[in-house]
């Protein structure tokens, strides 16, 4: 168990004998310590500091991997019965402790529930299984021609379930939207251990797909989904365009939406997090550079340890603010275009363009954390 060394969850009573019911439904569970500890934690910044102090304030009593849907509800209906709790757990990558299982009980490990892909390029869908990561998917949709278009910060570990359980935003929202706006169908198992699918499209009523978007693991635990996707494109053009202030930048991002244009990617950042993602030039007075230097070398540790050290540094500096601008095109020249129309637009609005060389970085430095 890499990282830890101090004294490790020992299993409970209640998680052996739920370790064997769900066995003899099946269903792979274990109780080990080692397993405990994995499913304990996920990329909160409490959590973080749980792992650095090697501690486990709130083990489960017992994880549970399953392969299908009908797997998932038979836990689920077990759980119900013996009025234990549920916490699903897909990558482990969010950062608000929803997976922390803070009241023991069992958590469900989606990660198994990668049926097979089928992609259906016509219709321009793709059905998924909850538990497939997004490097994963993505790296499947290139084989095809295709993408999903969704790029949030923890693509390398999420899962698709984890994306829908919290209706995850991306890199390229500003173009296909959300997850929320790529769902064309659901499936999903309720705390009662019942089977929801939703219809493909219009229908009468509620929408229970958008009513179960977001739900954190409160109402339902999804299984699978048909989502949209989108040829990949073929060209892509990537500038960092740097404005004096943040309430600047965002006045340009409303001009260029105003104007018409449909960047892949607008994304602008605070002048801490420009700070952070290195944009050049920074203009950082000479006595502070060796400052600025050390805290993007330690920003994480910084963030967690000594928030208001960042907050102070970036007081002392210049309240620059980063805007990164992609277009995807057909071709380099399509999306080169509507990136010329837009610089002129930044221009006018005070930005200064620092080329691509300064785009390109802020986009490679969001997934290092």
């Amino acid at each position: 168990m890499q990282g830890v060394t101090g004294p490790l969850p020992s299993a409970t009573a209640r998680g052996k004998a739920l370790r064997r019911e769900i066995s003899a439904l099946g269903v792979a569970a274990s109780c080990e310590a080692v397993d405990l500890w994995a499913a304990s934690r996920d990329c909160s910044a409490g959590a973080l500091l749980w792992t650095k102090a090697r501690v486990v304030p709130h083990p489960p009593d017992v994880v549970a991997w399953p392969e299908d849907v009908d797997q998932v509800a038979a836990v689920v209906r077990l759980a119900a019965q013996r009025e234990v709790p549920v916490v699903p757990m897909g990558g482990g990558t969010g950062s608000a402790g929803g997976s922390i299982p803070l009241r023991g009980g069992i958590v469900l490990d989606t990660q198994r529930l990668t049926r097979p892909l089928e992609i259906d390029l016509p219709a321009g869908s793709v059905q998924v299984g909850a538990g497939l990561s997004g490097n994963r998917l993505e790296e499947l949709l290139a084989h095809a021609g295709a993408t999903l278009g969704h790029f949030p910060a923890s693509l390398p570990g999420a899962t698709v379930g984890g994306w829908l359980a919290t209706r995850s935003a991306g890199l390229l929202s500003a173009r296909h939207g959300s997850i929320a706006d790529m769902v064309l169908s659901l499936e999903a198992v309720n705390g009662a251990g019942e089977i929801l699918r939703t219809l493909e499209g219009p229908s009468g009523g509620p929408d229970l797909a958008q009513l179960l978007l977001g739900n954190e693991g409160t109402l339902a635990i999804f299984t699978s989904a048909r989502l949209r996707i989108w040829r990949r494109p073929r060209g892509r053009w990537v500038r960092g365009v740097r404005f004096p202030s943040l309430r600047d930048g965002l006045g340009c991002v409303r001009d260029l939406l105003r104007a018409g244009l449909r960047p892949a990617i607008a994304q602008l950042h605070d002048p801490l997090d420009t700070l952070l993602a290195g944009a050049d030039p920074l203009r950082v007075p000479q006595p502070l550079r060796w400052l600025v230097e050390g805290a993007q070398a330690e920003a994480l540790r910084l963030s967690l340890r000594a928030p208001l050290l960042l907050n102070r540094l970036v007081d002392a500096l210049p309240a620059a603010s980063l805007l990164v601008l992609a277009f995807d095109g057909e071709s380099e020249e399509y999306a080169a275009h509507e990136g010329e129309v837009a610089l002129a637009i930044c221009d006018r609005a005070r930005g200064e363009n620092l080329g691509p060389a300064a785009g390109e970085r802020s986009l490679q430095s969001m997934h290092r954390a």
